[in-house]
């Protein structure tokens, strides 16, 4: 959550919904991948097993959706 420590709230707000939404899209993108290929991708011989753990990776850099979720509760007061 390092990305959070500077900014204003609103840039830590817009920061935060961002890796949010782009989080998700790389799962949903990443399962449609596999379900087009038949799941083939899973394996090591058919390359979309590299794109889609570089989508997850990079998903997970910065903090994952649960802990950006969590900065955008904050920044909206939603918190307790």
């Amino acid at each position: 959550m390092a990305l959070h420590a500077h900014g204003t709230p609103r840039e830590r707000l817009t920061l935060a919904a961002a890796k949010i939404r782009c989080g998700e899209a790389a799962g949903i993108v990443a399962a449609g991948a596999h379900q087009i290929h038949g799941a083939i991708g899973f394996t090591m011989e058919y390359d979309l097993q590299l794109f889609t753990r570089r989508a997850k990776a990079y998903e997970l850099t910065g903090g994952g959706v649960a802990g950006h979720l969590e900065q955008v509760a904050r920044c909206l007061g939603l918190e307790p």
